[in-house]
């Protein structure tokens, strides 16, 4: 698919047939070390949305494109949420499985949740770091084959997202409070896993 440049609100969009929508959360913990311990066990929810897509991709990045969408309201009056669907680029075997968008939804789900124990421990006046929420959506095809997406909610400035660090371990941006999430999410886990590739507005 080409890369369109028509903005959100002019976008034409598709109704998608009846979504199955996973989320997930993290429970509190006592001890936030012991997340190691809950990373297989996060509680998972199904749930039926109503869920409008792009034809065209708007943006694509080295292994996903992504759409523009909409996740419609059952509420009478309520406005639509605004929404990113993400794909992988390439399918076969071993790609585009359900798992690796479920993967993606988890990892999302456990820097969310550091990144809120983290906040109650900066200084005061901090900025706040907050993660967006990522979902699985689960539509079937005229033949019944599953096709998965990733979806977050679409960021106001979009288009201005900035990279603070990497997977390798560079700074783009050095700004203190992102780079001090990123070594206390190693520190306080004591070396199990550490939150890096931070990139948002």
């Amino acid at each position: 698919s080409s890369i369109s440049d028509v903005e959100p609100d002019h976008v034409e969009l598709t109704p998608l047939p009846k979504v199955h929508w996973l989320t997930c959360l993290i429970e509190k913990l006592d001890n936030i070390s012991d997340i190691k311990h809950h990373i297989g066990t996060i509680n998972h929810a199904w749930s039926t949305e109503m869920v409008k897509k792009a034809k065209q991709p708007f943006a694509e990045g080295a292994q996903r494109i992504s759409y523009h969408g909409q996740k419609m309201s059952y509420t009478e009056g309520a406005d639509n949420a605004q929404i990113v669907l993400k794909e992988f680029k390439f399918i076969g075997s071993g790609r585009d499985r359900r798992a690796d968008y479920i993967e993606i939804m988890e990892t999302q789900c456990v820097a969310a949740f550091m990144a809120m124990e983290f906040n109650k421990l900066a200084p005061i006046g901090s900025k706040r770091i907050i993660f967006i929420s990522v979902s699985v959506a689960q539509v079937f095809d005229n033949t019944g084959v599953p096709k998965y997406y990733n979806v977050e909610p679409l960021l106001p400035e979009y288009t201005n997202f900035k990279k603070w660090n990497t997977n390798y371990g560079s700074v783009n941006i050095d700004e203190h409070l992102i780079q001090a999430f990123s070594h206390w999410t190693h520190d306080i886990t004591n070396g199990f896993l550490v939150v890096v590739d931070l990139q948002g507005i």
